[in-house]
């Protein structure tokens, strides 16, 4: 009995010596260590790229001086039909406040595509086509076609119905007073004729983007002659450059990107390659360009920032296998 007892005690005070050594039974706890909540992080936005500007050209032969506007860009047609979007835009093309209907941009544009047909008996399609026809200022649409800033002026709080018997006659007053070689509206049918033969045109030279270059990838890197031209361009395929990286003050006239033979941007082996660049500045923008229609990689080898009116060479390159 007495060694029972004495194993008993001697156990309660085994467990009361463990308790008070961990701690317990005291006021000074031992202090717990516990890691700080990790805190969540805001992922880091991406800076948003800037759109890739692309040009169109808009046809019935070439038509300067048509005003357009998409959500992004605006301005007049240059001397080749050439305007400027975004790729998914809408353009809507103007003389005046005489609206034409908007249409999804593209490489390429008439006014078939303006009115989404493929008939050329189209009355809305033949009344666009005598209208341009007959504002050009020379009255010579074979050469391409321009519209003044008389007819523009004229057309000022003008709307019209396409579809109209009577659109001649909404027209009547634009037409007699813009300016131009022709003082009344000519006929649907020469209208349409000269039309089909630009449309001919068209597809006698859309197989040159398919026809395979030895240029393809070929690249090149402007160098900085003035107005702070810099970039870089790539080949794309026979009837198209990317300029990538582009910088312009546009504080300069009549400015074209010009493709030559030779870094020779006069003379008959030069041409101006999309629309009019001055008036806008320009930072490391991409810019797509079309050669003109009959013209391929072929008709190139070097590629010039170039103003008309000075003949300058604001910056130049020369395409180079890489």
């Amino acid at each position: 009995m007495c060694v029972a007892k004495v194993k008993h005690l001697s156990l309660l005070f085994f467990t009361a010596m463990v308790i008070s050594s961990c701690g317990g039974g005291s006021d000074s706890a031992a202090p717990v260590i516990s890691n700080p909540p990790i805190q969540p992080t805001t992922p880091t936005e991406p800076e948003p790229s800037e759109p890739t500007v692309l040009t169109g050209q808009f046809i019935d032969s070439a038509v300067q001086g048509l005003a357009f506007h998409t959500a992004s860009q605006s301005g007049t047609t240059d001397a080749d039909g050439y305007f400027s979007y975004v790729a998914g835009e809408t353009v809507t093309f103007s003389i005046g406040d005489l609206d034409f209907p908007p249409v999804m941009a593209k490489q390429r544009l008439t006014p078939l595509d303006v009115f989404a047909v493929t008939d050329l008996e189209d009355v809305r399609v033949q009344n666009m086509a005598r209208l341009l026809q007959t504002l050009d200022v020379d009255g010579m649409p074979a050469n391409g076609i321009t519209i003044s800033d008389d007819a523009h002026n004229q057309a000022m709080g003008v709307t019209v119905d396409f579809a109209s018997d009577d659109f001649a006659q909404q027209v009547e007053s634009v037409v007699a007073n813009a300016g131009a070689a022709n003082t009344s509206l000519i006929t649907s049918q020469a209208a349409i004729d000269h039309l089909r033969l630009s449309l001919a045109n068209i597809s006698a030279n859309s197989g040159s983007c398919a026809t395979a270059t030895a240029k393809q990838g070929y690249v090149g890197e402007f160098s900085t002659l003035a107005h702070e031209v810099s970039g870089f361009a790539r080949i794309v395929d026979n009837c198209t450059i990317e300029v990538s990286m582009f910088n312009f003050d546009g504080q300069a006239p009549n400015v074209r990107f010009y493709g030559g033979l030779n870094s020779t941007f006069t003379g008959p082996d030069s041409f101006g390659i999309g629309q009019r660049i001055e008036g806008q500045r320009y930072a490391n923008e991409t810019i797509i360009l079309r050669l003109p229609s009959g013209k391929t990689m072929e008709d190139l080898d070097s590629l010039s920032v170039w103003c008309v009116d000075f003949n300058a060479d604001f910056g130049s390159l020369v395409f180079t296998k890489p």
